[in-house]
């Protein structure tokens, strides 16, 4: 049985009752035990959620290794970690920090969102009274966000929406932060300890996402700048040798022909004896 004492909470009762008989077969009463399973229960819940932790953990690890898409890779972490954490609003955002703008890779809400994913957006967009970046793998827990001032696009989409707890958690990546996971609900009582322990641990495994999506890109993106440089210097080298077949059949074989046809008017004219042998 699930009750609820006035002090100690949900209680979790396991009761057993045996009916007493006379010999006549008449019934005298009850024999009844009650144990209480709270902690037995409570910690095999908790047992369930660690085993769900990991293995969403091993399932982002495994779209590390095999997928090659940022975006597709954030969009599954962020719909698993909306199994482990119920919020009603999540996103996720990689920083270009040259630009300090933000691509949001994945997101999921109620309704139409003014945040999708593909948009590009300023990174102050995604503040909420601090940067991300000065967070530094810390969380940034606002359990009021109707109180704070609508300065970026995600305080007016919560407002708006009326989620008034939200959760900001940089992505960060060999001491760089890459990204921000921004999870939302309409109560402060979702962040429990183990939810915050839970997206910090998302995080870091998004963080590797990004990062290694990052390294696949510029690999990629140097492997075709290498293949242009590659067509250019083939290119070259056919041009060069161009230039030199016109420079020999130009310039150097009108020579040669100027200078024999010079050789045989000279032989034709010098004594034969002294300079033709040396002419021919």
């Amino acid at each position: 049985f699930r009750i609820c004492h006035p002090q100690r909470g949900i209680r979790w009762i396991n009761l057993r009752s045996s009916p007493m008989f006379s010999d006549k077969n008449e019934l005298l009463g009850h024999v009844a035990t009650a144990d209480d399973l709270t902690e037995w229960k409570q910690a095999d819940d908790k047992l369930r959620r660690y085993a769900g932790r990991l293995a969403t953990l091993h399932e982002i690890d495994r779209d590390i290794l095999y997928t090659r898409s940022s975006a597709l890779s954030a969009q599954s972490a962020l719909m698993r970690i909306r199994q482990l954490v119920q919020c009603q609003w999540g996103c996720v955002a990689q920083f270009i920090l040259k630009s300090r703008k933000a691509e949001v890779l994945a997101t999921y809400g109620p309704g139409k969102s003014t945040i999708e994913a593909g948009t590009i957006l300023p990174m102050k967009e995604f503040e909420l009274g601090k940067r991300a970046e000065e967070v530094q793998g810390r969380f940034q827990w606002v359990e009021e966000v109707s109180s704070l001032p609508q300065r970026s696009l995600v305080v007016q989409l919560l407002q708006a929406e009326r989620l008034d707890a939200c959760l900001s958690v940089p992505l960060v990546a060999r001491e760089r932060v890459v990204g921000v996971l921004t999870l939302a609900a309409s109560s402060p009582e979702t962040y429990t300890a183990e939810n915050l322990e839970i997206a910090r641990e998302e995080a870091d495994s998004l963080a590797l996402v990004i990062q290694h999506a990052g390294l696949r890109e510029q690999v990629q993106a140097d492997c075709k700048q290498l293949e242009i440089m590659s067509r250019r210097l083939v290119q070259s080298h056919e041009e060069e040798r161009r230039h030199i077949a016109g420079e020999l059949h130009d310039e150097i074989g009108q020579g040669l022909t100027a200078l024999k046809s010079n050789l045989q008017g000279m032989a034709r004219e010098a004594p034969v004896r002294i300079v033709n042998p040396r002419l021919q």
